[in-house]
């Protein structure tokens, strides 16, 4: 037995080991492995050396893996295919049954319910019970809702049809309950009240780039605007990957693609690496109640449950039924705008409204809480509603990117035109046999408008959260954070999209509020430093004031660059990568991906500087065993950015490739070398 020691009266339970809060795992002698391994049950395992931890996420972690069995002594760990009443092994979380352990067939489930009497003998431990049909969510959430109740214990009967919900005042409870001969075949316990930390709201957008507001004026985005006047907004914050999966994997986990290997679509980190801590499951070993809503991770429901989540929103089905991109896309419509659609209808408003229930949840049970929202939009198809369109009309006249077609020189590896086609406002325009083509003005111009009127639109629910968080009095010990997962061309260079290592794919907003800080400063502040996504892991632990992970966390943390926006920067340069992947067909310019088999992959990565005066880029030729820095057929980009204003956002084009003049060979090979260098050291 591990953890409180019991009481004087109470029985030491029999088989069962308290991990940490929320962690249950049965205990079984070696000797009864021989028969899952003659009856071919066995998903893994590993003879000694384990920690109960380990074991646990190593099951979390193992597709076929159902049920984990640990012996203590010599920590054997072993990974069953079938999970049944002959193991408990369940972490903490409103949804861990369901994805932990409903993959089975219902025919497979030896779940037996444990007699209410049970739990009517322990005077003070039961706070309610329920028989009625529901579901281990539902169990829980009745738990949420009661102050007094910590823990539940949850069983269900498949075929019999029965279940049984009962509140309980501590995980401890449950297991005290745990040696009879029908256990509750689930523990899940809430987090302990840790009010006196700070709480953290993380809002990251899809394809949003720094066309806002605040920043260069090209946007209406009053809500963002006055989230940056409490905080410091970084002028040159750049992401790891120009696209999404990739990004978000690098950001969460702390890593660098080079490092999680997840450079494009079809894998996740967590299949690869599953011992791995994200942020949010970083804050939630500490004692936060975790919830994420909308695109996080990626654009997947249930992702990293129970890793990182206490919460998570949406479920596949309910996603599905409210995207509010599916008559647009029906029609391969760019954008399209709605004169009909009320704004609850849209996507991001149940991304936001569902983090404002975690938000105050959490504030009633008197827990920090980590809510991360990944807002649907601005990506693709722009359903812009009319309201808002009308206002750009009005108020925001728009025009064609300064530079409409691509970079001299530059080498057609680095090319993504992104959108085969546009559209107008009846309707799309036919298909190019020349990606290049330029559109026409008007119709770029609409499609600009589209984009932003989106923005606005997410923008919108920005507001609602903020003032959700002054509403429930935890404004002033709050850390928000807003950003983007890459950024987004526009027309610029005559292309359309991301995946590509110019600046405007690759440089994202971020604004970071420190209550601290911003209550001493009161008023925004701007930093000129180049800084990173993957910093972000260190940053928001650090302004959190909690510790640091063990190993395995690239970056550097800019908290004092939150606290002190004229600090010294932590880094010289900013690092960017892009996929190019050779798939047996002809090279297409448009945004393709490449395909879910890594082993196959072949073609370049793009290694991309960004410097205070250079943007550097060279395309490798690559495979999953790595790059080949030294081969012959290495492209080169090199782009000046010694001319912008320090004063104002706007971003130098991008619109000659100097990497091919002689008097600038030089610059490229003190240039490759750092990229050689900085990109193996993961910038620690």
């Amino acid at each position: 037995w591990q953890g409180p020691t019991p009481s004087s009266g109470q029985q030491q339970p029999s088989g069962t080991v308290q991990v940490q809060s929320g962690m249950a795992l049965a205990l079984r002698a070696p000797n009864v492995f021989s028969d899952f391994v003659k009856e071919k049950k066995i998903a893994f395992s590993f003879p000694s050396g384990q920690s109960r931890a380990a074991c646990l996420q190593a099951c979390q972690g193992h597709k076929k893996c159902q049920a984990a069995v640990f012996e203590p002594s010599a920590g054997f760990c072993v990974g069953l295919k079938r999970a049944g009443s002959t193991v408990v092994a369940l972490p903490s979380g409103k949804a861990a049954a369901v994805e932990t352990w409903t993959r089975l067939p219902a025919e497979d489930y030896g779940f037996s319910v444990l007699p209410q009497t049970a739990y009517s003998q322990r005077q003070g431990l039961q706070v309610f019970s329920r028989t009625d049909r529901g579901t281990s969510s539902e169990c829980l959430d009745e738990c949420s809702r009661t102050p007094t109740c910590r823990a539940v214990a949850f069983t269900q009967n498949i075929n019999a049809k029965t279940w049984t919900c009962v509140g309980l005042t501590a995980l401890e409870s449950a297991l005290q309950l745990s040696g009879s001969d029908s256990p509750p075949t689930l523990f899940l316990s809430k987090p302990e009240p840790t009010s006196s930390k700070k709480n953290v709201l993380f809002l990251i957008s899809d394809d949003l780039n720094t066309h806002l507001g605040i920043m260069d004026g090209f946007t209406l985005t009053p809500h963002i605007d006055s989230l940056a006047r409490r905080g410091v907004s970084f002028k040159h914050a750049y992401a790891q990957v120009t696209s999404c999966a990739p990004s978000r994997e690098s950001l969460l986990f702390g890593r660098d693609p080079d490092l999680t290997k997840i450079w494009d679509f079809g894998v996740h980190y967590r299949e690869l690496n599953a011992s791995a801590v994200s942020l949010p499951q970083h804050f939630k070993n500490h004692g936060y109640f975790t919830g994420g809503f909308g695109k996080t991770f990626h654009d997947i429901a249930n992702f990293d449950i129970p890793f990182s989540w206490h919460q998570q929103w949406p479920d596949v089905k309910k996603y599905s039924q409210l995207k509010d991109e599916s008559q647009a896309a029906a029609q391969d419509l760019v954008f399209n705008v709605d004169r009909d659609r009320q704004r609850a209808e849209y996507v991001d408003y149940h991304f936001a409204s569902h983090a404002i229930e975690h938000m105050t949840q959490a504030v009633q049970n008197q827990q920090s809480f980590f809510a991360m929202v990944g807002f649907r939009r601005p990506h693709r198809p722009w359903v812009c509603p009319g309201d808002i369109w009308d206002r750009y009309l009005q108020q925001l006249p728009l025009s064609v990117p300064p530079r409409t077609v691509p970079p001299l020189g530059a080498p057609d590896v680095a090319l993504k035109v992104g959108f085969p086609r546009l559209s107008t406002v009846s309707g799309a325009e036919s298909l190019r046999e020349d990606p290049f083509k330029p559109h026409d003005n008007d119709v770029v111009v609409d499609n600009r408008r589209a984009y932003l009127c989106t923005v606005s639109l997410m923008d919108e629910q920005v507001g609602r959260l903020l003032q959700a968080v002054r509403d429930l009095g935890v404004e002033n010990d709050t850390i928000i954070v807003m950003t983007s997962d890459h950024g987004f061309k526009l027309g610029d260079l005559g292309m359309w999209g991301k995946r590509s290592a110019f600046e405007w794919d690759s440089r994202v907003p971020l604004i970071i509020v420190d209550p601290e800080t911003s209550q001493r400063n009161g008023k925004g502040r701007i930093s000129s430093a180049l800084v990173e996504l993957v910093d972000l892991y260190r940053t928001v632990t650090e302004l959190a004031g909690l510790p640091m992970p063990d190993g395995g966390v690239n970056g550097k943390s800019l908290a004092e660059l939150v606290r002190d926006a004229s600090a010294l920067p932590v880094h010289s340069s900013a690092r960017t990568q892009a996929m190019r992947c050779d798939t047996g067909k002809a090279y297409s310019f448009v945004d393709d991906k490449c395909p879910n088999d890594i082993s196959i992959w072949n073609g370049f990565m793009g290694y991309s500087l960004r410097t205070a005066e250079w943007r550097f880029t060279c395309w490798i030729p690559w495979n999953p065993q790595g790059p080949a820095w030294d081969a012959p057929n290495v492209e080169f980009e090199l782009y000046s950015h010694a001319d912008e204003s320090a004063a104002d956002w706007n971003v130098q084009e991008e619109a000659r490739n100097l990497a091919d003049k002689w008097h600038y060979q030089p610059v490229v090979a003190a240039l490759f070398a750092r990229v050689r260098s900085e990109f193996a050291s993961g910038h620690v």
